[in-house]
């Protein structure tokens, strides 16, 4: 049912723009064929039916026999008893008073055992498996959490990496232009050969820049592949624009209460990390529960039947039954094993001290994880400021050049380098943006915010 649904959403978002993608329609496709997530469902359902066997022990064990047996030598033959002890008229006369048994010897049962009292056994590991279904479920809403950061990524990516080779076409075809003045210059004697021959190493630079960012925009266009189950895709096919504006809104939220958000019990791993403790708290109460010398308490009902003609089809059967019904109330406790159920409890103990330790490992790991974001995202916009104002100064000294050459104070081959050294500078700029917003995307996902709503 979720698969359809998936489907029929993916139909309303992409179809309708049938040449190119948005992140809500990949993720959609990614919804329906990522293998880790298509997992995660078959491991849900493991957990579900995992439950649904402990809450099978509420219920009354119910199991029935019926047996039929073909006696060759029956136990017991013809009896018989003397005349002469009956009456004494008739001598040495034996009167039959039992045929013997037949071939034919018929039995069947029905046990029906209910459990009354099992020292917390059963509703605790119902508890455990509806913990443990609980944590499956958070797994798969983390997944999905992380594969969609990890998409909305890669498309910033696709982004970026594409404006910085348009970038970079712009500046192989300034350096031609700059090649040709200044092999012009060379020719006349007004322009040094070395000068000529670094001009056209900053140009093969620019082409091994080139061929990295294609090799780059590849291998994540492959990952969105990966990600979608899309066999084809290039970076035309996607629609998707960075939204930059969330840089600010990030720079001005406190950082004490994001980093609380984090670490608090909504978050996923956190509430993990709470429902694995629980669960091994439970363990805990179950292998006490197994102590020695605590019994477990069930009630047994037995409806037995056995006789030599089968009910309902045999004549007379009724005359041949021997039936049987039975209460039963029993106790069962182990009174020693060599010491295993010790070492049970003491294993769950165990379990339990380590998913502590877990929990705060988590924790920790969180706000590692936090402060290296931050850390990554603080540096990316002190570089993208620098970026940003150095493009501001370019742009004004290019207006001057462009003017002075009107003028005839300045070469043309002075205003091809400043366009040259601002196309360089805003590849740069498009660096340090594609950083800031990994940094923001992971904070994000760390602390769960949404910043379109701030």
């Amino acid at each position: 049912m979720k698969k359809v649904l998936l489907f029929l959403l993916l139909i309303i978002i992409a179809f309708p723009v049938f040449s190119s993608y948005t992140l809500e329609s990949l993720e959609a496709l990614m919804m329906l064929n990522s293998t880790e997530i298509l997992k995660q469902d078959e491991v849900i359902t493991q957990a579900e039916l995992d439950l649904k066997d402990a809450k099978a022990n509420y219920s009354p064990q119910i199991s029935a026999t019926l047996a039929g047996i073909y006696m060759v030598n029956p136990i017991i033959g013809d009896i018989y008893i003397s005349a002469n002890d009956i009456y004494q008229a008739l001598h040495d006369t034996n009167i039959k008073i039992y045929d013997g048994m037949k071939n034919t010897l018929y039995m069947a049962s029905l046990d029906i055992t209910q459990p009354i009292f099992t020292w917390g056994k059963v509703s605790n590991a119902v508890k455990l498996y509806e913990n443990i279904l609980e944590i499956r479920n958070i797994e798969k809403s983390s997944i999905h959490s992380q594969k969609s950061v990890e998409l909305e990524g890669y498309l910033a990516a696709v982004y970026y990496l594409s404006e910085i080779l348009n970038e970079i076409d712009d500046a192989l075809i300034l350096a031609d232009s700059l090649l040709e003045i200044s092999r012009n210059g060379v020719e006349s004697g007004v322009v040094l050969e070395t000068d000529y021959l670094e001009q056209s190493l900053e140009k093969t630079q620019l082409e091994v820049q080139k061929k990295n960012i294609e090799n780059n925009l590849s291998s994540v266009l492959g990952s969105i592949m990966d990600l979608t189950g899309l066999e084809k895709l290039s970076a035309e096919d996607i629609s998707y624009t960075p939204d930059e504006s969330e840089f600010s809104i990030l720079a001005l939220l406190d950082r004490n209460s994001l980093k609380a958000k984090a670490t608090s019990i909504s978050n996923d791993n956190m509430k993990m990390a709470s429902l694995a403790e629980s669960s091994s708290e439970l363990a805990v109460k179950i292998a006490k529960g197994s102590m020695y010398g605590k019994p477990d308490l069930a009630l047994q009902v037995q409806l037995g039947y056995g006789g030599q003609l089968f009910p309902f089809l045999e004549q007379n059967w009724q005359k041949e039954d021997s039936w049987q019904l039975n209460f039963t109330i029993g106790l069962s406790t182990t009174l020693w094993d060599g010491g295993k159920i010790l070492n049970n409890v003491k294993r769950s103990e165990s379990q339990l001290r380590s998913a502590s330790l877990d929990k705060e490992n988590a924790k920790k790991e969180i706000e590692s994880a936090l402060d290296d974001a931050f850390s990554s995202f603080d540096l990316a916009m002190l570089n993208r400021r620098y970026y940003m104002d150095l493009d501001e100064l370019y742009s004004k000294q290019l207006e001057i050049l462009e003017n002075n050459e009107m003028e005839g104070y300045s070469s043309s081959a002075e205003v091809l380098e400043k366009k040259v050294q601002i196309i360089t500078n805003r590849i740069s700029l498009a660096n340090e943006n594609l950083n800031a917003l990994t940094s923001t995307l992971t904070i994000k996902y760390l602390t769960g915010i949404d910043l379109s709503n701030l």
